[in-house]
């Protein structure tokens, strides 16, 4: 080889081993496994900041007092070296304490590789502070559907619970809420705050068994679809949506054509399902609404944010939604089914429902009061890459009252029991067809 030749061979892998070295350096620092105490101090800082500044009431569901006393406690469990983990699990339940699904705290996608990491493989039903099986998904397939895990990996069920729960909050339907929302995401809640991966020893009341965790891709739960639309015999439709998060153009196709149907068929009875709905968008309930509504309506009668770094307060009672024209007026009886898990803007839509006095409410009590917070924004912590869900504004709802913490209340109160839930009984549903007009 020529020795000018050698020359630039040489300094071409120079160069690729900087670039290479570079790389890795960038990408240890999205992952950063390991924190100065001065990267630690400034997450936290930045935490607390968007908690305390970016909300106009976070502390509606808990006592600041409460919050200082936890954020005390964190700040003193701040050290050198940390991982990302530590600091996460650390984190946790600062955030957990405000009680509002509106706010939540993540890893970093680069920590959880959904895809790639072997998790907890049993579905799980979570009743009273106690841990059930609702299905083993594990290859093995030993343990039986309604058996109580008492421990994992030698941790009580208990110690588990508690340390994902992360608040003292004893409300019975916002513990109802951290039941339903948990068991949907109990495996990632496991291998986030407990490292728990790859093998798990798990005993119940009868046996201990060992098994291998499965991907994590088979457990994070997709819906079948966002909407369904269905009828019940002769007189009766069902109408399912579990998210409000379509396209304003396809939402209104699907409600024109299934209410076509509907007047068509003569249909007398329509069940409208928000059960497990979290939101999206409420605009999308005022397409609902108006296949209902005559005269204009609103969701929100107020509303609460931040301009400048200044605290503003604006009534929106007057800015009402007129019902779009729709060539069909539902005039049967409708009944709607909601339960902890209606969150958000599908909390705004029963709320509406019964403010209007649309129909029939089946359900639960609501986890929100009639004062909500909403447009929610992602922050990466900026040395850690922790992913913080914040709210920025607080919403009124109709009905609101400044002096008293309300509730949405439906008209018939009805909460599954553990067996209708192992069964598959669906004691709501059954009450609205039983209904008899």
């Amino acid at each position: 080889m020529k020795p000018y030749a050698f020359k630039i061979l040489v300094v071409v892998l120079v160069i690729g081993s900087v670039i290479i070295y570079s790389f890795k350096l960038s990408n240890r620092k999205v992952v950063n496994e390991y924190l100065s105490f001065e990267e630690v101090r400034d997450d936290f800082l930045e935490l607390t900041g968007k908690i305390e500044t970016g909300v106009p009431d976070a502390f509606y569901y808990t006592p600041k007092a409460e919050y200082e006393s936890i954020k005390k406690t964190v700040s003193n469990q701040l050290r050198e070296g940390m991982t990302t983990r530590e600091l996460f699990q650390v984190f946790y339940p600062l955030v957990q304490c405000l009680n509002d699904a509106h706010f939540s705290i993540h890893l970093p996608d680069k920590l959880m590789e959904p895809n790639n990491t072997s998790c907890f493989p049993i579905r799980v039903i979570i009743h009273e502070n106690r841990l059930y099986v609702l299905d083993d998904l594990s290859v093995e397939k030993q343990i039986k559907k309604g058996a109580e895990i008492l421990f994992i990996n030698k941790l009580s069920a208990k110690e588990i619970i508690t340390k994902i729960r992360g608040t003292k909050e004893t409300d019975k339907n916002k513990q109802l809420f951290f039941e339903y929302r948990t068991e949907s995401v109990f495996h990632n809640r496991l291998y986030a705050l407990f490292g728990f991966t790859e093998n798990f020893e798990i005993t119940t009341t009868d046996s201990t068994y060992f098994v291998k965790g499965i991907n994590a891709g088979i457990l994070n739960r997709q819906l079948d679809s966002v909407y369904e639309f269905k009828t019940l015999g002769t007189e009766t439709a069902y109408l399912k949506i579990n998210q409000l998060t379509l396209q304003p153009d396809t939402l209104k196709s699907m409600l024109e054509k299934d209410f076509a149907l509907l007047k068509k068929q003569a249909i007398r009875k329509l069940v409208i399902d928000i059960r497990g709905n979290m939101g999206g968008n409420s605009a999308l309930a005022k397409n609902v609404f108006d296949y209902f509504m005559d005269t204009p309506y609103t969701l929100v009668a107020g509303v609460d944010y931040f301009h400048n770094g200044k605290r503003y307060a604006a009534d929106t009672e007057t800015k009402t939604h007129d019902p779009i024209f729709t060539k069909i007026k539902f005039k049967g009886k409708v009944i709607l089914l909601s339960d902890v898990l209606t969150y958000s803007s599908a909390h705004m839509m029963q709320v509406g429902f019964r403010h209007y006095n649309i129909g029939v409410t089946i359900g639960n009590e609501s986890s929100e009061a009639l004062y909500i917070t909403g447009e929610i924004k992602q922050t990466y912590l900026k040395n850690s890459k922790i992913e913080l869900i914040a709210p920025t504004v607080n919403f009124k709802l109709p009905g609101y009252s400044e002096g008293q913490k309300k509730y949405y209340t439906p008209d018939y109160i009805i909460y599954p029991t553990l067996s209708d839930r192992l069964n598959d009984n669906d004691v709501i549903l059954k009450r609205a067809l039983n209904i008899v007009y």
